[in-house]
């Protein structure tokens, strides 16, 4: 680190890093793995709609239709994995839904780091040094979660 300003500008950065790792490992404690695949497809959505909130950037009515339909699929996966758990595993559904939970706060951080990412002054950096660091930081945040 060169100054403090830049330590100050990857916190956020890091901090979403730390929350995709941890809000991810929590939903795989919940869900079966395949239902954590169609969970994390939900950055997908995350993305349009923080860079639209934060970024105002707009997306043609194609990409919106595809996000639809990948969120669609979500949904039906998630009337799967409500059956899987009720019908087979015998399992009560309050373990689905802090999974499912988990799994949005995860694709959330996921969409948030690269936008924060981009708005730290490391952005300029080597791409090595600026993973390094902020991999550094966030591995002092991490392990308390471990």
């Amino acid at each position: 680190w060169t100054n403090t300003k830049e330590y100050m500008s990857a916190i956020g950065a890091a901090g979403a890093f730390v929350g995709m790792l941890a809000s991810g490992n929590l939903c795989l404690m919940f869900v079966q793995v395949s239902f954590y695949q169609a969970a994390k497809s939900q950055h997908i959505l995350c993305i349009l709609l923080l860079n639209y909130l934060w970024l105002k950037k707009t997306y043609p009515p194609s990409i919106l239709l595809a996000c639809l339909g990948v969120t669609a699929g979500f949904i039906i996966n998630a009337f799967a994995e409500a059956d899987l758990v009720r019908t087979v595993l015998d399992s009560d559904m309050a373990s689905l839904g802090v999974g499912c939970l988990a799994g949005f706060i995860s694709s959330f951080f996921v969409a948030l780091y690269p936008i924060l990412l981009n708005q730290s002054q490391l952005a300029g950096q080597n791409r090595w040094q600026m993973s390094i660091n902020i991999n550094a930081m966030s591995l002092l945040w991490y392990i308390p979660l471990i």
